[in-house]
């Protein structure tokens, strides 16, 4: 009885000491497996902009071989110069500079003062009016489209920055995620603390709640402003002349309908362009984006 008893702590504790090295490589296996699985969904997301990029500098011949050759046997840096000569590229670029950032500096302030309302004040119907603000979202937004063009129409706003800017300048994501965010960052006694020393509403929400909010304010205007960028279908149907195109549109121009190659390395050449603010912007400010978004789901 007591040499098996020996025994049996003896296994025990063999177990007990393997345990803590199991522990780690399981834990390193199962990292190692995330890490694979992250590079490859990269890799995925990543080569359609790598055979953007060497597109660009290709013949249109040398897109069609088959097998794919990725690397051009000489390099058409022309393309980008074409883009350039043959349409008015550069002020494409401006109308959608003008606009994004119109966009995204009016949904951020115009954001953050409905959030701070929202966040800060008690009246009544208060949480209706969160959830109307929130079921808007879930509308398809095709069901405003005409309506929407036609207020713009009535107004004598199309083919103008005025029908590019203006039906954007608020909207639900921007004004729920400052609420959002507001009431998880500011303080009720700050708040409270500046009305007793006589402060002003606007007063208090210039100077004590927006520099509370810079990382939600650069946040909000690095989405909308890459959304305006990227966005297509609204000045495809309020812009009519080649002068007020916004870079989307203007690039499509470059398609003429029957699958020709003819311009697609000229195409390829004005994406990569176009793809360089957002993505500027993106890598400048991701810390930002990753906080921000952290802090606004705590409440």
């Amino acid at each position: 009885m007591s040499s098996a008893s020996f025994r049996g702590r003896s296994s025990s504790r063999r177990t007990a000491a393997q345990e803590p090295f199991t522990r780690a490589l399981l834990r390193l296996l199962t990292t190692a497996v995330l890490y694979i699985a992250l590079l490859f969904i990269s890799f995925i997301f990543i080569l359609p902009f790598v055979w953007t990029l060497l597109g660009s500098l290709k013949r249109p011949g040398e897109l069609l071989v088959v097998p794919i050759q990725w690397l051009p046997k000489v390099p058409q840096w022309d393309n980008y110069l074409k883009i350039f000569q043959a349409m008015p590229f550069g002020r494409s670029m401006l109308n959608s500079l003008v606009v994004s950032a119109s966009v995204a500096a009016s949904v951020v302030f115009i954001g953050s003062l409905a959030g701070f309302a929202l966040a800060k004040y008690r009246f009544r119907g208060q949480n209706a009016y969160v959830t109307f603000i929130l079921s808007t979202m879930m509308v398809p937004y095709f069901v405003f489209l005409m309506p929407t063009f036609f207020m713009i129409h009535a107004l004598g706003w199309v083919d103008t920055y005025w029908a590019l800017i203006v039906p954007n300048c608020i909207t639900a994501f921007g004004v729920f995620f400052m609420k959002q965010f507001i009431g998880a960052t500011v303080p009720d006694e700050l708040i409270d603390a500046a009305r007793i020393d006589g402060c002003s509403e606007l007063r208090m929400f210039l100077i004590i709640v927006m520099p509370l909010c810079k990382s939600a304010y650069l946040v909000l205007g690095v989405l909308t402003f890459i959304a305006n960028w990227n966005d297509f279908l609204w000045p495809l149907v309020v812009t009519q002349s080649r002068e007020m195109f916004t870079l989307q549109l203007l690039l499509s121009s470059l398609q003429d309908g029957y699958g020709s190659m003819k311009f697609m390395p000229q195409l390829m050449a004005g994406t990569t362009v176009g793809l360089v603010p957002g993505l500027l912007l993106f890598i400048l400010a991701q810390r930002q984006i990753v906080q921000g978004i952290a802090i606004t789901g705590l409440k």
